[in-house]
């Protein structure tokens, strides 16, 4: 059997939002499935008579298309994973990939860039907020009232709404946000998101109820702020103020080092580690290879809190393509072992997994830096450092050695307290 790409970045007749990984599985696919029927002539003109689309597909059709190829795509609009099925007609992301599974196939996830970011571009909105403000894709309003559920509690605890959803869901939704919100709200309403003929309707809520009937798809509705709402700041976020005096939030980058040829328990602790991460909050940061890299960052891409930009790999090498098929983000910097230090460098916390002589330079390289660093239970230099002090420049030990879970909950907690530092070389 052969491998399946699930791959994210559709936007509207471009593929815009897609990574080069993305582009890559496309390009090699045999067959090419999309199950809409809102896919544009120019993608349609380069896919040819590779693509299968349509709402009528169902996952039969699909595992039969697929049946014999050693290379094929599903493609979606923005990340493949959020996206939920219709119940009795077609299958989520997650259930498709699993029947694919069953039959033998290899499936590989190929994340796809924000349409909520997107959509707010489009509507020409300012939406003057910070990153604890939410931005929320919902769910399609169909089946047995969960996406109901929570469209109507995001719309009335939320600071920022930006929805994306299935066809003919408009008229409801509507009902749920004039139920929720003020009808002087002030809304925009994005109709044929990413296409050619894409169009914006702005106004009051309580002016736009005919817009909501009449969406076509792809479409989206950007809500603004309810001033009147608390922000509350993620746990695993950091709150910085800048040489100029303003504030910035982001999340607490983790550094992950450990050896590209390493033992089965070292990779198990790794993948466990990057997605408990994940769930954490926190972003991967890698030497971007395979080994402990692909792991962490395999790990990370599992997790129910995972979204795209959260695995980094800082390469050796000049070739964005050496990177492992997991890492959102690939710095090529082209700087073979002294990218060592980039990867210290880059995060607020080192986790050691494992190691040979490589890990052991960027455990230094995180001490001589002043950041805290943390050893996962292993083999290996993690192993061999735990609890001890590289030198006497600082007051600390290397933390651990720690379970993966242990682990993930110490780097939270120590990128979040972390204070930066000057330090003399």
């Amino acid at each position: 059997m052969g491998t399946i790409a699930f791959v994210g970045g559709m936007v509207g007749d471009t593929l815009d939002g897609a990574t080069h990984q993305g582009l890559r599985a496309l390009k090699r696919a045999e067959r090419v499935i999309f199950p809409g029927d809102w896919i544009g002539e120019e993608l349609r003109g380069y896919f040819g008579e590779r693509l299968r689309y349509g709402r009528e597909l169902t996952a039969d059709q699909v595992l039969d298309a697929f049946d014999g190829i050693e290379e094929g795509a599903v493609l979606y609009a923005g990340e493949p994973r959020v996206f939920t099925g219709r119940p009795g007609q077609f299958p989520s992301a997650a259930t498709l990939a699993a029947q694919l599974e069953a039959g033998g196939h290899r499936v590989q996830w190929c994340t796809g860039c924000s349409l909520a970011q997107l959509a707010i571009d489009a509507a020409g909105v300012s939406l003057e907020v910070e990153r604890e403000d939410a931005l929320i894709v919902t769910p399609p309003l169909y089946g047995d009232g969960r996406g109901r559920h929570e469209l109507a509690q995001h719309a009335s605890t939320r600071a920022t709404l930006v929805m994306l959803w299935a066809e003919d869901a408009g008229a409801e939704a509507w009902k749920i946000l004039s139920g929720s919100r003020s009808r002087k709200t002030r809304v925009s309403i994005v109709s044929r998101l990413g296409m050619t003929d894409e169009h914006v309707h702005q106004g009051e809520l309580g002016e736009l109820e005919d817009h909501f009937s009449d969406l076509a798809m792809p479409s989206s509705i950007v809500v603004q702020p309810c001033p009147e709402m608390r922000r509350q700041r993620a746990p695993s976020e950091l709150s910085e103020t800048r040489p100029n005096g303003h504030r910035s939030s982001r999340r607490v980058a983790v550094a992950v080092v450990g050896s590209a040829r390493a033992t089965a328990t070292d990779l198990a602790n790794a993948e466990t580690l990057g997605r408990e991460l994940v769930d954490r909050g926190c972003t991967i940061v890698t030497g971007g290879l395979g080994g402990i890299m692909e792991a962490a960052c395999r790990g990370a891409r599992s997790s129910s809190s995972y979204v795209y930009g959260a695995t980094v790999g800082v390469l050796p090498t000049y070739e964005p393509h050496d990177a492992n098929e997991h890492c959102d983000i690939v710095v090529a910097s082209g700087m073979n072992h002294a990218r060592n230090v980039m990867v210290a460098a880059s995060a607020d916390v080192v986790a050691a997994v494992g190691g040979r002589a490589g890990t052991l330079s960027e455990i230094a390289f995180a001490w001589t830096l002043g950041r805290p660093v943390v050893a996962v239970a292993a083999e290996g230099w993690a192993k061999e450092l735990a609890g001890r002090a590289l030198d006497d420049r600082r007051d600390d030990v290397i933390h651990g050695p720690l379970s993966p879970v242990e682990a993930a909950d110490c780097c939270a907690r120590l990128g979040r307290n972390r204070k930066p530092e000057r330090r003399e070389f």
